[in-house]
């Protein structure tokens, strides 16, 4: 009999402990030519095991229950796409796997740690050595350079300047903006601003990025063009990767795509279809 551990959405999990064009978008297509093979994510080990997460809230009298039970599994080099309407909790959902937040009950698990049962300060020190985050908003410094921005993670963590500053050129080149090292963020435009944002949350080559609708705020081309860029970054450095977005045609580029439906991830949509029955929920089939 298979555990509530080994159906979780994603992978299974064994038992026990930018601009529409530009140069971003040439690197994006260079390093989309060596994918990983769905093969390699199928084997690859688990990152990040949740189960039984749940999150509410309170406004005055009333109980929001946000998070009733949500069971996920992610592989090492996986692209994970979580879509659901406005306010069905993908943030919040985000947040709690991220150790942003935590949840009311469950278990988040990287490689086989309980991150919650860290204390707030190794959590904080965990989640900069292990996880990248990119918003919706590109939460750039507006006096800072792009470059700048991009190191910013590295001063924290008391690197020396010259070797922050060569991480945050390599990573610009990667995004393509490497020209644009010297502007602040009122000189770029949207797409270069989240893609210096996309930088920056790789300056520790993060094992894991978390995204949460990074492209909100763009043009549908640029978007395409963004999503693209990230996941080729994902497939170049064998990242894992959680994507949170209404998009459903640029959700369709993850390796797994699973949709967050009252408080619970399931395989399908809300209508049904998408390879599972209407109402079923993803946490009661195989991985």
């Amino acid at each position: 009999m298979p555990s509530e551990t080994d159906k979780q959405v994603g992978a299974t999990v064994p038992a026990g402990p930018g601009d529409a064009a530009g140069p971003g978008d040439a690197a994006g297509r260079e390093a989309a030519r060596h994918p990983v093979a769905a093969s390699e994510v199928g084997e690859a080990p688990v990152l990040l095991a949740a189960a039984g997460v749940t999150r509410e809230f309170r406004i005055g009298e009333t109980r929001i229950e946000v998070l009733r039970g949500v069971d996920l599994g992610l592989r090492e080099g996986e692209i994970l796409a979580v879509l659901g309407a406005s306010g069905a909790g993908k943030s919040t959902l985000l947040h709690c796997l991220g150790g942003l937040d935590r949840p009311d009950a469950g278990s988040v698990r990287f490689r086989g740690q309980e991150i919650f049962s860290l204390a707030e300060r190794e959590l904080s020190r965990f989640r900069n050595r292990n996880m990248g985050f990119v918003f919706q908003f590109h939460h750039l410094m507006p006096e800072f350079t792009a470059e700048e921005n991009v190191m910013m993670p590295g001063l924290v963590a008391r690197q020396a300047p010259e070797a922050a500053r060569r991480r945050a050129r390599e990573l610009l080149a990667e995004v393509g903006l490497v020209d644009r090292a010297e502007h602040k963020p009122d000189e770029l435009s949207g797409g270069e601003q989240q893609r210096v944002a996309v930088a920056r949350s790789l300056f520790a080559a993060p094992a894991l990025v978390l995204a949460d609708e990074p492209t909100g705020n763009l043009d549908p081309a640029t978007a395409r063009g963004l999503h693209d860029l990230m996941y080729a970054l994902a497939r170049r450095h064998r990242q894992s990767w959680i994507v949170v977005t209404h998009n459903s045609e640029l959700a369709a580029l993850a390796d797994t795509r699973v949709w967050l439906v009252d408080g619970v991830l399931r395989r399908e949509g809300p209508a049904g279809g998408a390879g599972g029955r209407a109402g079923e929920r993803a946490g009661d089939i195989s991985g």
